[in-house]
């Protein structure tokens, strides 16, 4: 399995600094030795309305000559909500997605991860749900047409209340029946939910298509550790992923002040991890 790095590293994501451009980030994740890199559709990086095709093409140019992979790319979903009561805005979410697909096949990404969306207080969970499919229609409906999956990654209660667990993944994936629709699995949502791993590997199954792959304290919700620093099983986790063929990528998704630092010490971590699977 290929180890990638997630440029909310290099953003600002959880905070406002250190804030790189999208090629700083990308240049210092080649520094850092990963064989890939998970790109965030979001300024200062790439807001699919920034970047124009001459654009694209260099990206695309310079992760070739870093030699990195792009195995996906990072919905940004903040005022871009698919279930929203405000008509404008589910309109603007599913703008949005559908310009993402497009990025994402111009630059070479396999996967667009998407958060289906967050119910507004006194709307009808049912009809969020649903106004989440309707919005998300024209966006999957250009995905198959290009190439691209778009991989529903479900959250814990502290980020949204629509799509929250595994189940409700799998669910929204069945209902959709396209084959472009897929699943992306994060482990820190699945070890704040209290899920086991290895379990969600195996209800996932061949639908999984990305994996973010950091790990977590105990007691204390949202914060991210170091892969093998914290208290989730990921040997057990990327077991079962290399138990189940799985042919994606392990992004590392962590964020702070240190982002080389923590990016250097999470490659370590991970290689060992699979170095021990293949002994």
């Amino acid at each position: 399995m290929k180890i990638a790095f997630h440029t909310y590293a290099f953003g600002p994501h959880g905070g406002w600094v250190p804030t790189y451009l999208v090629e700083e980030a990308i240049e210092r994740t080649a520094r850092l030795g990963y064989d890939g890199v998970e790109l965030d559709a979001a300024r200062p990086h790439v807001w699919p309305y920034d970047i124009d095709n001459e654009h694209r093409k260099n990206i695309k140019n310079l992760l070739g000559t870093l030699n990195l992979e792009l195995p996906a790319v990072s919905g940004y979903y903040f005022g871009l909500n698919f279930a929203s009561p405000l008509p404008s805005e589910r309109q603007d979410a599913a703008n949005y997605l559908e310009a993402c697909v497009k990025m994402c096949a111009d630059l070479g990404a396999k996967t667009l991860v998407v958060v289906p969306g967050v119910v507004v207080y006194g709307t009808n969970w049912d009809d969020a749900w649903d106004m989440s499919l309707d919005s998300m229609h024209k966006g999957i409906q250009k995905a198959e047409e290009l190439g691209v999956y778009i991989g529903l990654e479900y959250v814990n209660t502290l980020w949204s209340n629509l799509v929250t667990t595994p189940y409700l993944a799998l669910r929204m994936m069945k209902q959709i029946h396209s084959p472009a629709v897929k699943l992306v699995l994060d482990s820190a949502h699945a070890f704040y939910n209290g899920e086991n791993l290895v379990d969600v590997v195996r209800l996932f199954g061949k639908d999984l298509v990305h994996v973010h792959f950091e790990d977590c304290i105990t007691g204390a919700p949202e914060t991210r550790a170091i892969p093998g620093e914290g208290d989730v099983d990921l040997l057990s986790f990327a077991q079962t992923l290399k138990e189940i063929d799985y042919q994606g990528a392990l992004t590392v998704e962590l964020w702070g002040s240190q982002p080389e630092k923590y990016g250097r010490a999470a490659l370590a971590s991970v290689r060992g991890m699979l170095e021990k699977l293949d002994e």
